[in-house]
């Protein structure tokens, strides 16, 4: 088990879950702010906008109206690296073929839903033994 002090959170050695890569990557993006700053912003989306750390994944659409409400115009950019953050951790652990064109047209919760579908079905095509075409095009990569 390993405990991020910052976030007090807690993830377990072994398979990795979509939320906890997710997590990691908001955590990543957030770092780039400076320690004090990042745990500024944790606090605030906890007293502010009722969002726990862990409670992120389940309240996306919240996370990013109150990113957008803290940071303003900067809050797409910051949602462009939470999603290039995440990507390379689905990569970095072997869970992904997912595309190289990260971009705000796609839009941050349209992006998430999509990952983590693609996340959910390599997981159960991986259990199943399934082969996965991966010459099919795919929808954000155009």
């Amino acid at each position: 088990m390993i405990v991020n002090k910052t976030t007090n959170r807690t993830r377990f050695k072994g398979e990795p879950n979509f939320d906890g890569l997710l997590l990691e990557a908001i955590d990543l993006t957030l770092s780039c702010f400076g320690e004090a700053t990042k745990t500024a912003l944790y606090a605030h989306l906890e007293i502010l906008f009722n969002i726990k750390p862990d409670e992120i994944p389940n309240k996306l659409e919240h996370f990013s109206r109150a990113l957008e409400t803290l940071i303003g115009f900067g809050a797409k950019s910051l949602e462009v690296l939470i999603m290039k953050n995440l990507q390379a951790k689905l990569k970095d652990a072997g869970l992904s073929d997912s595309c190289d064109c990260v971009s705000p047209q796609i839009g941050f919760l349209k992006y998430m839903d999509f990952e983590r579908q693609r996340f959910e079905e390599s997981k159960n095509n991986e259990k199943e033994g399934i082969f996965i075409d991966e010459t099919e095009e795919q929808p954000f990569c155009s």
